[in-house]
């Protein structure tokens, strides 16, 4: 049996889910389950190279273990490193190169994740999440046969009762966040773009995204945001010995709908290829309760807190840097009622008991990022 060509153009190789995607990617060519280039598109940082930035994360000691008997040379044998930006005016001068490229698909995972609702946050959403991910289509149109978009479950905004994988089928919507309402524009937008060009598009939706699950060594992620950012403001708080009392709205019946990183890589590296696969959300059926956010606290070790359910004005300062730094964005899905989402197209492709349950480890997940001190690889 012939194996296939998959040639790829992928963004965010050095974000969360972007190097897990890259992970996956790299073990289908060096398992022989599939050839293919993998061309990044990396900035440069501001102490390293872009091709630098892409060896780091091939190379750092939580490196998934099934890569772990592959050289470096081996894993760049397969990559091509592009020093530019999907936001960059020079993109498609740049990309013009693989005009020729044949079998070649764009999955686009990097993106903004600023959740406040503030105009700076609007703009930069805009400018990222929506013109970044025209300016790709524009830029590759002429060869790619498939755009795999990676958005948010939360895309749908606010709703209640058992979400279908379908969004395209949803009106009215009402957004906590410029972050959503410009993650459902830009889906709807590519559909219409992509539909006109000829061009797949596949529309992939994670949830909250937590550490490993699956692949060893567990626990790792390589950055400290969302859920990770509100305890490590607790965590801080307490390194500077500042135990005050602070109140915490949370709905009594809120549900997070959170899943590991390995897992949502795995997913879309297995449904990338797939032709009859629309839109995916990538989640478990129904999300932890508050018992779990208490157990986040007490991991940290910040006992001085009560939930509440309705808000009100600070009453001390901690509580005004909470409500000012970290309840505009992580806060307000902690306020709402429980929803539930119908993952039966997940589950029949990647197996019936296929998603880890977060549950058992989720004390170990947040007590390793508090050993690490919330301080990822970049």
């Amino acid at each position: 049996m012939s194996i296939p060509n998959r040639n790829v153009i992928l963004t965010g190789s050095t974000g969360i889910v972007g190097s897990h995607v890259l992970y996956e990617l790299l073990a289908e060519r060096l398992k022989n389950i599939c050839t293919g280039k993998i061309i990044l598109l990396v900035r440069n940082g501001k102490d390293l190279a872009a091709y630098d930035r892409v060896v780091k994360f091939l190379t750092h000691d939580y490196l998934p273990s099934f890569l772990s008997e592959f050289t470096l040379k081996q894993k760049m044998e397969w990559i091509e490193v592009l020093d530019i930006s999907f936001e960059s005016n020079d993109l498609s001068k740049t990309l013009s190169q693989y005009n020729t490229l044949q079998d070649c698909q764009l999955i686009h995972v990097a993106a903004t994740t600023d959740l406040r609702s503030i105009e700076k946050a609007y703009n930069q959403n805009l400018a990222t999440n929506y013109q970044g991910s025209l300016n790709l289509l524009e830029a590759c149109k002429s060869f790619i046969s498939r755009y795999t978009y990676i958005s948010t479950v939360y895309s749908c905004g606010i709703k209640q009762g058992i979400l279908k994988d379908n969004y395209s089928d949803l009106v009215d919507f009402d957004f906590r966040n410029p972050y959503e309402e410009i993650k459902q524009k830009t889906e709807r937008k590519l559909s219409e773009l992509c539909s006109g060009l000829n061009i797949d598009l596949q529309i992939l939706r994670p949830g909250v995204v937590l550490g490993r699950l699956i692949d060893e060594p567990k626990y790792y992620v390589p950055k400290y945001n969302v859920i990770y950012a509100f305890a490590g403001f607790f965590y801080k708080l307490l390194s500077q010995g500042i135990d005050v009392p602070i109140e915490i709205v949370v709905h009594p019946n809120v549900h997070m709908h959170m899943i590991s990183v390995d897992y949502v890589a795995k997913t879309i590296a297995k449904v990338y290829s797939m032709s009859d696969i629309g839109e995916l959300n990538i989640i478990p059926a129904k999300g932890l309760g508050t018992k779990y956010t208490a157990m986040l606290m007490d991991v940290i070790g910040y006992k001085n807190y009560k939930f509440v359910s309705e808000p009100h004005p600070p009453r001390n300062e901690v509580e005004a840097m909470y409500q000012m730094k970290v309840a505009p964005s992580f806060g307000t899905y902690l306020m709402e009622d429980e929803y539930q989402f119908d993952n039966s197209k997940l589950l029949n492709i990647m197996g019936e008991n296929s998603i880890p349950a977060l549950e058992k480890e989720y004390g170990e997940m947040i007590q390793f990022a508090k050993d690490q001190m919330f301080k990822g690889l970049e």
